[in-house]
């Protein structure tokens, strides 16, 4: 099953100054032709908006080649790019805003990508490890009737080339010389090609199926609005677990990782996957994007969580049995004596100083997520 399959661009806009104006449209999608941008701008009325080629412009609007105008009557501008205009490949743009006085503003840059053929569905399963992302995974290749490699961590590695890349254009002598071609280089080129190339993997590894990646750890996370931007139709599965019950997992798993390592990790997978989700509402997805799937609540409630989970990815509900079959036969995440009990704080064989470290680091977070500190497993 694909989406889009109209489709023959996908694009994500990379916001330089967002207080210069509103994007009232997804700020990544799919384009069939023509791309439609809808604003509001903060600046005075008869601003105008000038689109450019953001490869070879020589950052002025004036020495650039203009390639669409489009002047706001009421703060409200519409500007369509016509990408059947344009070779398939990459194609970036710098987005300017124009005073009555002629003065210049570079408000964004918008990066399209060609899209060689139908997306299909995408979801990554993420969370912290112990936290069911096995299980889930698992159940997501079941919903979808396809095969995937047990982890991926492939976003990793291309968000560390991202990064790499930025830091030498930003700080390296060689980007800052007059006399090199990475100084002539855009960044956004070099981080779109690797977006391209990632997307290309992806589709190359899993062709004409759905793609399913499940990457537990804190670098996953990290790593989703880099994967949003290549798959603009993806969907996110969080898999959270108390941090009780995951670390005295994880020690058993992990055993040569510090117990303090286990619990700052716990900590900054529920604080990433906040921002995450701060993120895609600021990019004006739906909720429908993400779900999350409470690993406590697997283990004793299975048949509802799995309904929901067929539900967020608009799955067959004929392909129930098959989920509530898997959970039954494969207990998720079972390192003690069962998954399904919850533990109590005051009855873990923590030195004194290891629950204080406990309560100091991940305190604030459980009580966020609604975590006890008894059997009761929630508050």
């Amino acid at each position: 099953m694909s989406v889009s399959a109209a489709a023959n661009w996908t694009y994500y806009v990379s916001s330089i100054e967002d207080k210069l104006y509103t994007l009232n449209m997804p700020s990544v999608g799919f384009v069939n032709g023509v791309l439609d941008l809808k604003l509001t701008l903060a600046q005075a009325k008869n601003t105008e908006v000038v689109v450019c080629d953001g490869l070879f412009s020589r950052n002025s609007v004036m020495d650039s080649t203009v390639v669409f105008r489009a002047v706001s009557g009421n703060q409200q501008a519409n500007v369509s790019i016509d990408l059947r205009n344009f070779q398939a490949e990459i194609q970036v743009f710098d987005i300017w805003l124009l005073d009555s006085q002629g003065k210049s503003l570079k408000a964004a840059k918008l990066i399209c990508l060609p899209l060689k053929q139908p997306m299909p569905e995408v979801c990554f399963v993420v969370g912290s490890p112990r936290s069911g992302t096995t299980a889930v995974g698992k159940l997501v290749q079941l919903a979808y009737d396809v095969k995937s490699h047990n982890e991926a961590h492939v976003g990793e590695i291309f968000s560390k080339l991202v990064k790499s890349a930025t830091e030498y254009f930003s700080h390296s002598s060689a980007a800052m010389s007059q006399m090199t071609l990475t100084q002539q280089v855009s960044p956004h080129f070099v981080e779109a090609q690797l977006v391209l190339n990632l997307r290309d993997l992806y589709l190359r590894y899993y062709p004409n199926q759905n793609v399913v990646d499940k990457t537990p750890g804190v670098a996953m996370i990290e790593s989703l609005p880099l994967m949003l931007k290549a798959f603009p139709n993806a969907k996110f599965v969080y898999c959270k677990r108390r941090a009780l019950e995951n670390i005295v997992s994880r020690l058993i798993k992990f055993e040569k990782v510090p117990f303090e390592g286990h619990c700052r990790q716990w900590n900054r997978s529920i604080v990433l996957w906040q921002q995450i989700k701060n993120h895609l509402q600021k990019l004006q997805l739906q909720d429908t994007r993400f779900i999350e799937i409470e690993q406590f609540e697997l283990a004793n409630n299975a048949d509802h969580v799995i309904g929901e989970l067929l539900e967020f990815l608009q799955v067959d509900t004929g392909r129930f049995g098959r989920l509530t079959k898997y959970v039954k036969n494969n207990s998720p995440q079972k390192t003690s004596d069962s998954s399904s009990k919850a533990l109590r704080f005051d009855e873990l064989k923590w030195t004194n100083e290891q629950k204080e470290f406990f309560l100091s680091t991940c305190g604030k977070a459980m009580e966020k997520m609604g975590y006890s500190l008894d059997e009761s497993y929630y508050r």
